[in-house]
């Protein structure tokens, strides 16, 4: 539940901003005393993350398009 947006998508790119969102979602949910999301297979958590967040377009994140598993999520993004 604490993967990056991106490496749900299926970006294989590894570097520290996953680990940064990682430890932001573990501060949340200590915060909070909740999860921020809590799906059921990467396909829910995406569309969990997406209703959470807001919408995950071309225009708020460059290049989201072209991931690998931006179809599962594109219709919930662009609403």
């Amino acid at each position: 539940w604490w993967r990056a947006p991106d490496v749900l998508l299926g970006n294989n790119r590894y570097g520290p901003d996953v680990d940064m969102w990682s430890l932001g979602v573990i501060f949340y949910e200590m915060a909070v005393n909740n999860y921020l999301v809590r799906g059921n297979s990467e396909e829910e958590t995406l569309n969990q993350l997406v209703v959470k967040v807001g919408g995950m377009t071309e225009a708020q994140w460059p290049g989201i398009s072209g991931m690998r598993k931006y179809e599962s999520i594109r219709k919930i993004a662009e609403d």
